[in-house]
C-alpha cells in the first residue's frame, strides 16, 4: 500500500531527485516497471523524448486504492521507516520518481490495469502529481506512463536537451544495462520523429528478447564471438551468523536470548570475465564494464565501488597473466 513517509525518514533518505535529461526519465520508469514484476518493457521516444516519452510494461499494475497517491512526493509502498532500507529489494523506494517527472513535463498520463480490474483507467496528472482527470479505456494488464513535452516549463534545460545527438543511443545503453541484470525481461526501444504533423518511424528500432540467462543475453547483445571468449563465474562466501546486542553491537554469543536479533549474511559475487586464452582484440573491441550491487547498476568512477573494481581487476590480471594473458583485464559484468 502506498503511504507517505514520515518527516524523519524523508530527511534521512532524500537526495533531491532531479530530472535533467531524457535518460533520467527512462531510467526511473524502467526501474518502476522492473519492480512491478514485468516480463516486457517497451520504451518509445518521440522527438528524441522531448515530444513524449512512453514506457509500457505488463507488470502487476497499480492497485486502485494506491492511485490517488501514486505520483505524490515522498509516498511509497517500498518502505515505511528508515530501517527498512536494510531489507529493501526494489529499485525505487523514495517516492520521488513519478512526482519529479510530473514536475518537469507539460502533462503526465498513467494507464494502469491489474489482473482483477475489468478495464484499464487513464489518469492525467498535474505537475504536483495530483490527478486531474480519469477515464476508463481498454488495455491489457500492466502500466503505461506517458511524459509529454519534457522541460516545457524549463526553457534552458529543454534547449540543452535539444542539442543532444546521442539521446537514443544513451537510452539504448540504459536498456542494455538492465537487460544484462534481468535477462528474463524483454526490452524494446522505438524512436520516432515528427515531420509535418505526421509521426514517422526511425530505422533501427531495438529489441532485446527475453533470455534464459546472462550468457544468452550476452550472445544476443554482443554476439557469439565475444561470448565464446568469456566465462561466467560465481563465488559465494560461507553463511555467517551474526548476533547483535540491544545497542546494535556485534555479540559473539548467539544464544537463545538474542536469537531474534541474529541475521545471516551471505555474500555472492557473479562475474563475466575473459578466458585466460581470450583474443584481446575481441575483448577490447567489445570492452564494456557493467557493475551491479544487488542487481542495481552502479558507477565505478568513485567511492568504494571504484576501489573494489580495481582490486578485482588487479587480482584477476595477475592470475590471467600467469596463464598467458597480455594486457589489462576488461570486466564484462560484475554483480555483488
Amino acid at each position: 500500500m502506498i503511504r507517505p513517509l514520515d518527516d524523519t525518514t524523508v530527511r534521512r533518505i532524500s537526495s533531491g531527485q532531479v530530472i535533467t535529461k531524457v535518460e533520467d526519465v527512462v531510467k526511473e520508469l524502467v526501474e518502476n516497471s522492473i519492480d512491478a514484476e514485468s516480463t516486457s518493457i517497451e520504451v518509445k521516444l518521440v522527438g528524441d523524448g522531448l515530444t513524449s516519452i512512453t514506457v509500457k510494461d505488463n507488470g502487476v499494475g497499480i492497485q486502485e486504492c494506491d492511485r490517488p497517491a501514486m505520483a505524490m512526493r515522498y509516498h511509497t509502498s517500498k518502505l515505511y521507516k528508515f530501517e527498512d532500507l536494510n531489507i529493501v529489494e526494489t529499485y525505487g523506494f523514495r517516492g520521488e520518481a513519478l512526482n519529479s517527472i510530473c514536475a518537469v513535463t507539460e502533462s503526465t498520463q498513467i494507464i494502469t490495469k491489474t489482473e482483477n480490474d475489468p478495464v484499464a483507467t487513464l489518469y492525467t496528472l498535474d505537475r504536483s502529481g495530483k490527478i486531474l482527470d480519469e477515464k476508463s479505456m481498454g488495455s491489457s494488464p500492466g502500466t503505461t506512463v506517458i511524459a509529454v513535452k519534457l522541460f516545457s516549463n524549463i526553457p534552458v534545460r529543454r534547449q540543452v536537451a535539444q542539442k543532444s545527438t546521442s539521446t537514443g543511443k544513451n537510452v539504448q545503453n540504459i536498456l542494455i544495462t538492465y537487460a544484462l541484470a534481468h535477462p528474463h525481461i524483454r526490452f524494446s526501444l522505438k524512436q520516432t520523429y515528427e515531420n509535418n504533423s505526421k509521426i514517422k518511424f526511425k530505422e533501427g528500432d531495438w529489441i532485446q528478447p527475453a533470455m534464459k540467462n546472462t550468457m544468452d543475453a550476452i550472445i544476443k547483445l554482443f554476439g557469439s564471438e565475444l561470448a565464446n571468449d568469456v566465462q561466467f563465474c560465481v563465488w559465494s562466501s560461507d553463511a555467517e551468523l551474526i548476533g547483535t546486542s540491544e545497542n546494535g553491537n556485534v555479540d559473539d554469543d548467539n544464544n537463545s536470548n538474542n536469537l531474534n536479533n541474529t541475521q545471516q549474511f551471505i555474500i555472492t559475487l557473479e562475474a563475466v570475465l575473459p578466458n585466460p586464452d581470450a583474443d584481446p582484440y575481441i575483448i577490447f573491441k567489445n570492452g564494456k564494464t557493467f557493475i551491479y550491487v544487488n542487481n542495481r547498476p552502479v558507477t565505478t568512477n568513485r567511492g568504494e565501488t571504484k576501489s573494489l573494481v580495481s582490486m578485482v581487476k588487479s587480482v584477476y590480471n595477475e592470475i590471467a597473466r600467469q596463464n598467458g594473458w597480455k594486457g589489462n583485464i576488461v570486466i564484462v559484468m560484475l554483480d555483488l
